[in-house]
């Protein structure tokens, strides 16, 4: 098979384009607002690209194709949870193993004030049905750690009044 076996048609590309839409969009706009634009002002996207001000991989994520893929897909996931703040937040992805020698990948999202993480093992990364509402908790977490560092800094404020 050569490569032109394998590209898809214009009416594949499209149907593709218009079910993901709002998702490429967000991304162009992250990238964009970033300043991820060539000196002519052209932007390039690629399925490794996500909306999020930065997401990183450890070496050790990628090692397994199979799990670098599941992660990858929870981490576009975690776009759609968050919704448009997605440009101001990092997403960083890390190796760890429990006290067993299992495998454990932790999902670190941050901001400037604020940082959280949550541990998945493989079945975790694997159990499609599960992920929505951790990943929802995960984000929910962070926000509340945003508005109680937020409350804080008003009742200083107010306490030097």
């Amino acid at each position: 098979m050569t490569y032109g076996d394998l590209r898809p048609s214009e009416k594949e590309v499209l149907t593709v384009y218009e079910k993901n839409r709002d998702r490429i969009q967000a991304i162009a706009r992250a990238r964009i607002l970033a300043g991820k634009v060539t000196p002519d002002n052209e932007l390039l996207l690629t399925t490794n690209d996500f909306a999020f001000e930065e997401v990183r991989f450890a070496d050790k994520v990628k090692r397994s194709p199979y799990y670098f893929r599941l992660v990858r897909r929870v981490t576009g996931e975690l776009e759609t949870v968050v919704g448009q703040s997605m440009g101001q937040i990092r997403v960083r992805w890390e190796y760890a193993e429990d006290a067993q020698r299992r495998p454990l990948y932790i999902l670190v999202v941050e901001d400037d004030t604020s940082r959280e993480s949550a541990a998945f093992t493989p079945a975790d990364l694997e159990n499609e049905a599960a992920l929505p509402a951790r990943l929802s908790r995960l984000w929910g977490d962070l926000l509340q750690d945003q508005n109680h560092k937020q409350l804080q800094r008003i009742g200083a404020g107010q306490s030097e009044d």
